[in-house]
This record gives structure tokens, sequence and C-alpha cells, in this order.
């Protein structure tokens, strides 16, 4: 047999036990993502991909160390070994050391490279929650606590940074406390949905609701009851309960992607771990029927006030909820392994409650709720679909349907698709931070213009034979 060479190391024997090393780490991160999946889907995944990976370089590393030390004693292989160990303890130990040092503290938790790092700390989210609540309860905050809905616009006010104001009655309004029920129109249009609906980062003038009203003119009164992080469940509930009794002509709501995964929440340091809303929810499940559950919703001061995540009421309907999310283990204690078990959670089958097919059949009954309710009060109900940027980003938006439009399809009700004419406007120019821009708003006015009309002269036609 040939001898390896005992003065220096072997190096094919050094890159085969750092890629067997390699492959072991990401082997037990891929079975680590795959958590309580069954096998064939798993392989499609990117935890699955990242197994077959490992399994083939484990191979290739394997057949070059055992193919390396049958050729000869052990002296240049010990050196070779000493030298690896040494290689390796000096990565573990600068990954660490970079994971600690560029850790950036957030609002829901330590974040490294865009991760999260799990587990959460339910001590540290339940103290900065108390104190938002505290604070937003001394100085008022222009989303207030609502019992019914999780949370609302308040009467007359103004948020800290001047942008947003509400009417006496709590809708998003042109100026502080106008009183928007004291205006006389021979029509009213009302607007139910969430952040794009209400208009995010715009002045009020900037809003498709403001667009709309000025192409509308001065004998429509357009209303905009759209709160910031509504699901679809809440923007219906905040028709049920506030918009209806202005018995709008026309009621027009609001859906984005996202929605329709928030009204399978119940927490909102869950459904939007960076955002600011120190709120929970109520939540429908669908059995029989559609059944509401945890309302009255309970004030921040009772949820953050739990001794640990797992006493929160109905906490296993919540579709973000993972117990792992909040276990600790001894492990947790580097930094690097936080990072890595995060960058690849372990997946959950989800149960009965958060599974694909009841956020499809609650949301689908949402919808045909909505329809129903608003056409037995006489008005005339709109379905609008407002795409976000992952849709718009795509090369032919308009070819695969939307989860808005098949859930509408599958309720045989008809649904407006703002897509069209917001790929009309250039791409850099349709959203501000998040949400749509002036110009993009525009668009969705461009959009529902013409259908709007129509159901307006519909309802002016039906008004006139009932007179």
């Amino acid at each position: 047999m040939t001898r390896i060479s005992s003065g220096r190391p072997d190096l094919p024997l050094l890159i085969g036990l750092f890629g067997g090393e390699i492959s072991l780490v990401a082997l037990a991160l891929g079975l680590h993502a795959k958590g309580d999946r069954p096998f064939v889907p798993f392989l499609r995944s990117t935890g699955g991909q990242l197994t077959v990976a490992a399994v083939l370089l484990g191979g290739i590393a394997a057949a070059v160390v055992v193919g390396r030390l049958r050729r000869g004693p052990a002296v240049g292989g010990w050196l070779t070994l000493g030298l690896n160990a040494v290689s390796v303890a000096g990565t573990l130990a600068a990954a660490e050391l970079a994971v600690r040092i560029l850790t950036v503290a957030t609002w829901a938790g330590p974040m490294f490279a865009g991760t999260l790092l799990l587990p959460r700390d339910w001590a540290q989210v339940a103290a900065r929650h108390r104190d938002l609540a505290g604070r937003a309860s001394l100085h008022g905050s222009y989303f207030i606590f609502d019992d019914r809905l999780g949370w609302t616009v308040g009467p007359s006010r103004r948020d800290a940074s001047g942008l947003y104001f509400s009417s006496l009655e709590g809708l998003r309004s042109p100026q502080l406390g106008v009183s928007l029920a004291e205006r006389r129109a021979q029509q009213r249009v009302a607007l139910v949905g969430d952040s794009f609906t209400f208009g995010l980062e715009l002045p009020w003038e900037d809003t498709w609701a403001a667009q709309l009203q000025a192409e509308l003119g001065e004998d429509t009164q357009v209303l905009n009851f759209g709160v910031d992080g509504y699901g679809v469940d809440q923007a219906f509930l905040r028709y049920q309960r506030d918009a209806r009794a202005w018995h709008p002509d026309v009621v027009v709501l609001g859906l984005v992607d996202h929605d329709f995964e928030r009204t399978m929440g119940v927490y909102a340091f869950l459904t939007f771990p960076q955002s600011q809303l120190p709120f929970s929810k109520p939540r429908f499940v669908a059995d029989d029927g559609l059944e509401l559950l945890n309302t009255p919703v309970p004030a921040p001061a009772v949820i953050f006030g739990a001794g640990s995540v797992r006493e929160l009421p109905f906490i296993e309907y919540d579709r973000r909820y993972r117990s792992s999310d909040w276990q600790w283990r001894f492990y947790h204690a580097s930094s690097a392994v936080r990072f890595l078990l995060s960058r690849f959670p372990r997946w959950t089958a989800p149960g009965r409650w958060t599974s694909n097919e009841q956020l499809e059949t609650v949301n689908r009954r949402l919808l045909r709720s909505f329809v129903d309710l608003a056409q037995r009060e006489g008005s005339t109900p709109v379905l609008l679909y407002l795409p976000g940027p992952s849709r718009l980003q795509a090369a032919s938006p308009a070819v695969e349907d939307s989860l808005a439009e098949r859930l509408a399809r599958a309720e045989g009700l008809p649904i407006v698709d703002a897509t069209p004419c917001l790929t009309e406007v250039p791409g850099p120019e349709r959203f501000g931070i998040l949400h749509y821009s002036r110009r993009a708003s525009a668009a969705v006015v461009k959009c529902l213009l013409g259908p709007l009309r129509e159901r307006l002269g519909a309802a002016r036609s039906r008004l006139r034979a009932g007179s």
C-alpha cells in the first residue's frame, strides 16, 4: 500500500472530511425541517432538496475519506485530522461570534440575516406589548381596541405622523373630527377592507377612496371604513356592525391576498410579528356553518398579562402559532444553532381548524355571507381584488386566478379585478413602501369606476321605480 506522507496534511483527505461534516449538518437540518411531513412531499421542498444534496455529498465524501485512509498508516492522517478539528472549531467559533455581533433587535425579537431567531421569548413579547398598549391608552392612538372587531379606527383621531385623520364616527376622513353623517348625498358608497382600502402611507387626497369620490362627484358620498391589518372576517364584521347602518347604495369589499390568511389568525403579534398592534381578534371557524370564537375579544391588558403564550384563549386556532416556536432547549444557547434551526424550521402538520381546506371554506363562506347580507339590506355588493407586489411582478399576472377570484367563482360571485389597470403603471411607480402609490390608486379607480357606475345607476333606477 502507498503510505500517506507524515510530513504534511493530506489535502484530499482534508477535503473529504470537510465535505462529510458539511453533509452531516445539511442532513440534520433537512431532517429537522421535515418534521411531520410525509417523505415524498418533503422531497419537493427546500428541506427535501437539501437532504438529497447532503446524502449525495456525504456519499462522495465518505468514499474519498475511506479511500485515502486505506492507502497507508496514520501519521499523516492524524495531522490531517488535527488540522480538520482545529478548522472546524475555528469555523464554529467564528460563526457563533458573527451571528451574535450581527444580530439586531427588532420589535418581534432578535433577527439575523432577515431571519427571526426562534424560539421567541414570551416574557419579552408580552412586556413590549404591555408598554405599547399603556402608551396608547395614555396618549391616545389612531387605532383603538374594540371588543367586537379586535381593533378599529378611533373617533376624531389624528395619528402620530399627522398623515391620517378620522371623523366623528370613526372613519378615515380628510379632516379631524368632521361629521360625515351630516352630509346629505343622493347616493352612498361604502368601502370596507384592510390597509389597501384605508390608503396606508398616503395622504387622504391620494387614496383611491378620495380619487373615487372626485370621479363620482358631490351627489355621491364615498365612506372609507377600511382598517389597517383587517382580514376578510374583520372587514365583514365591520360592514355588519358599522357600515350597513349608513344604508349605502353600493358596498365595496377590497380583497388583498394576505387578507385570507389573516382570517385564520387570532393574535396580531403572530399574524404581523413586526407590526405594533397589541390586539387579538375574533375568529370564524367553518363546521356546519360559520361559528365566531374569541368574542368578546379580550383587551390587550388581559392578553399580555398571561403567564405564557399557551395560556392565551383560542391560541390553537391561530394558523401562525407553533408551540415549538416558544419552547427553549439547551442547544438554543448557541445563536448560530438558533439561526440555522430558524432558517429551516420544523414542519408541523396543520390541525383541523388551521388547514388549507379550512382557510378556503371559512373565507368562501364569508364572501357569500357578505354578499347575501348586503343584498338583504338593499345594498349592491361589489368584490374588488387588489393585487399585491408579488402578483404584479409576475410575468403574466392574469394567467392564474388569485385566491380571491377562485373563492368568488366557487360561490358564483362576480369580482372586479384591478390587476389589468395596475399593470399599466410602471413597476417602480406602483408602490410606496408596501402600499399603493397615488398613481396606483388612480389605476384602481379606473378599473372600479365602470362597474360601480353601472351598479349605482341600477340602484337609482330601483329607487325611482319604488317611488
